[in-house]
């Protein structure tokens, strides 16, 4: 096969994906935002019809503009810890990633660690065993996939980062040591697979980790540092590892490993099963609104069991006028304070209500888009 060949192979899968992407609807979201309420109806229905659920009856209506993320929004005082940790992570495997992928068939094709020297022929740049066996390491990213994603949804995603990147971390470690050529391939194996693994859950721990207004903001920036450890990565391969030693550049992956490991550990926030922040604080102010709502609740009852005290006795009655004249006065006055009381408190609860209603409703839209 020539060049052209490979190079139309490799173009199918983007022509299908250019297809597929074709016959995706605009989120109902987007269309709302752009006027398109009809058009937001449909999607929100094809949505239920296929998810065998009913829509809620109601207005759609169009939320008012909140503020967009911004990239310094990641810097704040509540993201700023984990923002730096995952940039860093991000950077890191992304440069054991791409060397691994780079190096490997320079390495398998040189013979390094005892690996068996292939024959190639004089026009070609690699063998064919040498590019089998590349192929059989590349393998490793679909084996892993399903125990990646079982663990990740039964065990959690931050003790599944943490056991990915030790796995990581252990065979760059044998890479680096070369304990011979079976350890050698086997370590390339696991590495491949564990590096691609943890990107897997990364993809799934970086959206959860932020709130609904500054998530696209923060995963584009973060999982650029891939991208940047890719760069890197591009360069020294043919700089440090063919052209001075391939000893210093597994060092130089075996380093990108130990901060990968210590980083994951260092993550403090489990994602999973845990309520995603949304973008609006008018949604989020319903949460505490039942607590609220007991507690006026308990003080409307409190007012009205002392409004219905039992009256003085006889023998209180024998007190003077004066004193009797005085007790009424305070007793009026005490009951017309309850009686402002019991209804600023019923007024607080109908708002209260009301606010949890609408807080619902717009929860309920913005969960629906």
């Amino acid at each position: 096969m020539g060049v052209k060949a490979v190079v139309l192979v490799v173009s199918i899968p983007l022509l299908i994906t250019s297809i597929l992407c074709c016959l995706l609807p605009d989120t109902p979201k987007y269309l709302a935002a752009s006027g398109d309420l009809d058009g937001a109806r449909m999607v929100l229905k094809k949505m239920a019809t296929e998810n065998d659920q009913e829509l809620p009856s109601g207005t759609l209506i169009i939320l008012p503009t909140v503020r967009r993320g911004e990239v310094t929004d990641m810097f704040q005082a509540d993201h700023q810890r984990h923002s730096i940790m995952l940039m860093l992570i991000y950077f890191t495997a992304g440069f054991v990633f791409y060397t691994g992928y780079a190096m490997t068939p320079f390495i398998l094709e040189e013979g390094y660690c005892g690996l068996p020297k292939p024959k190639k022929h004089e026009s070609c740049t690699f063998s064919s065993d040498t590019l089998s066996e590349a192929v059989i390491i590349t393998a490793s990213e679909v084996t892993l996939l399903p125990f990646t994603a079982l663990l990740s949804e039964n065990w959690g995603r931050l003790p599944t980062l943490r056991l990915i990147s030790s796995f990581l971390l252990l065979a760059s470690i044998l890479l680096f040591w070369c304990l011979g050529p079976y350890v050698f391939l086997i370590s390339l194996f696991v590495q491949r697979g564990s590096c691609q693994s943890l990107f897997n859950v990364l993809y799934l721990y970086t959206p959860e980790l932020y709130p609904t207004y500054m998530r696209a903001v923060s995963c584009g920036v973060v999982m650029s540092c891939m991208t940047g450890g890719g760069l890197v990565s591009s360069f020294l391969v043919y700089t440090v590892g063919k052209g001075y030693s391939w000893k210093l550049l597994l060092g130089l992956i075996t380093g990108c490993a130990v901060i990968v490991c210590v980083t994951t550990f260092l993550l403090e926030m489990e994602t999973q099963g845990t309520y995603l922040p949304d973008m609006s604080m008018e949604v989020g102010a319903c949460v505490p609104c039942k607590f609220v709502k007991k507690k006026i609740r308990k003080k409307i009852k409190r007012f009205q069991s002392r409004r219905h005290q039992q009256p003085l006795s006889d023998d209180d009655n024998s007190e003077d006028d004066s004193g009797e004249t005085t007790a009424e006065n305070e007793g009026q006055e005490n009951t017309a304070e309850i009686d402002d009381r019991d209804d600023s408190a019923r007024d607080n609860e109908d708002a209260i209500v009301e606010n949890e209603g609408t807080g619902r409703e717009n929860l309920a839209r913005v969960n629906e888009a």
